[in-house]
C-alpha cells in the first residue's frame, strides 16, 4: 500500500442535509490514514464549505455541470483521476456514483469507486426510475456503504441490488460537542424571545420544513394532546420550502400561541435544549444524525419507526418508536412523556446509547480501516 493515500470526495453539493453535513464530518475527522483529500462539487452550492477545516483539503475541483449526463465533466473527472494519482473515488448517493464509475473508467489509473449510500425508500416516481439506471453502477463500485444495518438488509435482500461487496456503517456525532447545557439566565432569555414559560413542555423537531418530515402529524398530535388537558407546546427548528403550509395548518389548528417556527439556526443545540422531549416524524428517513444529536444532549425520542430507527431507538427505553402516519400512536407517546420523571429516565439512556454506539471516532475508525484494507 501506497504510503498516502489519495481520496477524492464527488458530491452533487454541499447544501444544507444530513448526507453532506456527513461529508463535511469524514473530512474534517478521518485522520489516522495518511491521506490527501480532494472534494468535487458537480453543481454549484457549496453552503457547508466553511465548515469544513482549511487544512483538510488539498484542492477543491467545481465542475458546473451544465446537463444531467455532461460528458466533459466525466472527462475532467477522468483526466482528475490520473493527474492526482487518485486512489479512492468516494461518491455520496447515486448521481455522484454515475460520474465516479464512469470518470473511473475513462482515467488509464485503476481506482476504487465506492458509494456511501443515504437513501432507502425512494417516495417520488422519478426516484424509482433512476434506480432503474443506476442498479448497474452499483455493481460496478468497489464497495457500497450504506449507513444503516436495516438498510443494508433492506437493498440486498429485498431489493434485491446488485453489489461487490457492502458494509454497514452506522452515522455517528461527535459527543463532547452536544455536552452543551444553557445557564439558568441563557435559558429565560430563549424562552422569552419564543413566548415560551420557564414551566413550559416543550416538544421539539429539528429538521428542514420539507414534506416528507411530516411537521403536520405533530402539530396534529400536539392539538389531540391539548385537547385531552396537557398544555404542550411544539417548537420548531429550522426553515424550508414547506414553512408556509405548516403555518397555515398551525393557523387552521388554532395553535398560534403553542406553535413556534425558529427559522433556519446555525446552532440547534440551544433550541433543542429548551425541549422535554424530540419527535422524528418523517416518512422517509434511513439514519437519523438530528436524532443522535438530540440524543446526546439527553432528550428522548419519540420517532416513526422506519429506516434505521430502531437501531438508534430501543422501545419504551431511551424512547418510543410508532408507525408512520399513526397520529393517534404520536399523540399517546407526547402525552406520556409529559412526565418529567419519565423524560429524564429516557433521556439518560438515550445519552448513554449515543455514547456507546455511535460516537465519531467508532464511525471514523470503520472508516479508516474500510480504506486501508481495499
Amino acid at each position: 500500500m501506497k504510503n498516502k493515500l489519495n481520496i477524492l470526495f464527488i458530491v452533487t453539493s454541499l447544501h444544507f442535509g444530513g448526507a453532506e453535513k456527513h461529508v463535511v464530518t469524514l473530512l474534517n475527522g478521518l485522520s489516522r490514514i495518511n491521506s490527501n483529500f480532494f472534494l468535487t462539487f458537480l453543481k454549484e452550492d457549496d453552503s457547508l464549505l466553511p465548515q469544513i477545516k482549511k487544512d483538510r483539503l488539498k484542492e477543491i475541483l467545481f465542475c458546473h455541470i451544465s446537463s444531467k449526463l455532461d460528458l466533459s465533466c466525466i472527462r475532467k473527472l477522468a483526466y482528475y483521476i490520473d493527474s492526482h494519482d487518485i486512489d479512492i473515488v468516494l461518491c455520496t448517493n447515486q448521481y455522484p456514483m454515475l460520474y465516479g464509475v464512469l470518470a473511473e473508467k475513462f482515467a488509464k489509473k485503476s481506482a476504487h469507486v465506492l458509494i456511501i449510500f443515504h437513501t432507502t425508500l425512494l417516495m417520488a416516481f422519478k426516484d424509482r426510475l433512476q434506480m432503474f439506471i443506476y442498479r448497474s453502477f452499483f455493481k460496478r463500485c468497489a464497495c457500497v456503504i450504506f449507513v444503516s444495518k436495516n438498510q443494508e438488509k433492506y437493498w440486498l435482500e429485498k431489493k434485491h441490488l446488485p453489489v461487490q461487496k457492502s458494509i454497514a456503517i452506522q452515522n455517528g456525532i461527535d459527543i463532547k460537542h452536544f455536552e452543551f447545557k444553557l445557564d439558568s439566565d441563557q435559558r429565560h432569555q430563549l424562552l422569552q424571545q419564543l413566548n415560551f414559560s420557564n414551566d413550559d413542555y416543550i416538544v421539539g423537531l429539528c429538521a428542514a420544513l420539507r414534506y416528507e418530515k411530516y411537521h403536520i402529524d405533530v402539530i396534529d398530535a400536539v392539538a389531540k394532546a391539548r385537547s385531552k388537558g396537557v398544555d404542550v407546546k411544539f417548537l420548531i427548528i429550522g426553515d424550508g420550502p414547506e414553512r408556509g403550509n405548516i403555518e397555515r395548518h398551525v393557523s387552521m389548528r388554532k395553535l398560534a400561541d403553542a406553535v413556534v417556527i425558529t427559522g433556519f439556526q446555525e446552532d440547534v443545540r440551544p433550541y433543542i435544549a429548551l425541549c422535554g422531549c424530540m419527535v422524528i416524524a418523517s416518512h422517509s428517513e434511513t439514519f437519523s444524525i438530528a436524532a443522535l444529536e438530540s440524543m446526546a444532549m439527553g432528550k428522548p425520542m419519540i420517532m416513526t419507526d422506519i429506516g434505521g430507527a430502531s437501531e438508534q431507538i430501543e422501545h419504551g427505553k431511551n424512547g418510543f418508536l410508532y408507525e408512520k402516519g399513526d397520529v393517534e400512536a404520536l399523540t399517546n407517546y407526547i402525552l406520556q412523556m409529559s412526565s418529567k420523571d419519565l423524560r429524564e429516565q429516557m433521556g439518560q439512556q438515550a445519552f448513554k446509547s449515543v455514547r456507546e454506539k455511535f460516537s465519531l471516532e467508532r464511525m471514523l475508525k470503520k472508516y479508516e480501516d474500510l480504506f486501508q484494507n481495499l
